[in-house]
């Protein structure tokens, strides 16, 4: 489907960023994931001093990666979790990420709710003179993973006021 659906079945695990960059201060910007099978996952960013090799399975656990694990409901950064009062991830459910690459949050919303609440999934230390890349991390069940993406392509589920798209264009 035009390379936007993450999927990894059986067990084992995946992990992947997107090919396009977020530039450091460059505003606004909006995407969705829909999750089509289970909810075991981390969804989130990495700045372009994210290692690949070394941290590529736990993003949340290095300084360079911003992670909310899915099927827990909480939020990752450096190896620091933070959460409990987060909306767990459902079958059908759509994550919108809406970050600011000149304040340096990341706010997370599931079904247009942002997850503010106690802790909240907002984070507030995202590089702002860094390149930001959307990550994703699947697997470690005995079933599929399965993700869907837009980014703008399709209209949003539930698009907020003053964001950008990511697209070539933008």
């Amino acid at each position: 489907k035009a390379n936007l659906r993450a999927q990894y079945g059986l067990g084992g695990a995946h992990a992947n960023n997107m090919t396009f960059a977020l530039p450091p201060g460059s505003g606004k910007w909006y995407w969705e994931v829909t999750l089509l099978v289970q909810k075991e996952g981390h969804l989130g960013v990495v700045s372009e001093d994210y290692d690949l090799e070394t941290d590529i399975m736990q993003f949340g656990q290095s300084a360079h990666g911003w992670a909310y694990f899915t099927g827990e409901g909480v939020r990752k950064n450096n190896n620091v979790e933070t959460g409990s009062s987060h909306t767990i991830f459902q079958v059908d459910d759509t994550v919108g990420f809406l970050l600011d690459t000149t304040a340096g949050t990341l706010t997370i919303e599931i079904n247009g709710v942002a997850q503010t609440s106690g802790n909240g999934a907002q984070f507030t230390n995202i590089p702002t003179d860094k390149t930001i890349y959307p990550f994703y991390y699947l697997g470690g069940a005995s079933g599929d993973a399965n993700l869907q993406w837009n980014f703008g392509q399709h209209a949003f589920q539930h698009e907020p006021t003053g964001y950008q798209h990511i697209a070539t264009n933008n």
